[in-house]
């Protein structure tokens, strides 16, 4: 996969050293990376959020759990 560019990946390879399909405008760089960036902070903050949902449950689960070996396992 290291030498082939699939089809829906986007290059910021400059257009000169491109041996690719498509290239990216400098001027769209700013937006791609922006749009990324927004996309990584959504997505850390909706896997904490269910991290933390999860890590609850699991506690609750333990806490009514009569069994040693279950609680321990659920914890």
């Amino acid at each position: 996969m290291a030498t082939a560019l699939a089809d829906n990946v986007i290059s910021f390879v400059h257009a000169s050293k491109l041996a690719f399909k498509r290239t990216v405008k400098p001027e769209s760089v700013g937006v791609i990376n922006d749009c990324r960036d927004l996309a990584v902070k959504r997505i850390c903050a909706v896997l904490s959020q269910t991290f933390n949902k999860i890590e609850d449950e699991l506690f609750q689960l333990a806490e009514s759990s009569f069994d040693r070996d279950t609680q321990n396992f659920y914890l």
